[in-house]
């Protein structure tokens, strides 16, 4: 699977290009500005990538689908356990 691989890549190129954003704003050099545009361009290219890749890993493995629902499930029972945990802390029951 290759996803895995490509995912820190665009998070990593939108991280980095606040921090180009704002050397261009506190200094007034293009560099920083163009420094950012490639930044986001690259981090959009790679996350269309990854987001392929994902499609794929989803439609090609049998197991992957499999496993989906039981997830969906077990994350829906874990938010219903915790939001009774909060009405019995807010209520005092």
């Amino acid at each position: 699977p290759i996803r895995p691989m490509l995912v820190p890549i665009p998070t990593a190129c939108f991280i980095g290009a606040l921090p180009a954003d704002i050397a261009y704003v506190a200094s007034a050099e293009i560099m920083w500005a163009d420094f950012s545009a490639w930044l986001l361009v690259v981090g959009v290219i790679f996350g269309v990538l990854a987001a392929i890749a994902g499609l794929t890993d989803f439609i090609g493995s049998r197991l992957v689908r499999a496993r989906t629902p039981r997830r969906r499930r077990h994350r829906q029972d874990r938010c219903a356990a915790g939001c009774r945990r909060q009405r019995q802390h807010v209520c005092g029951g």
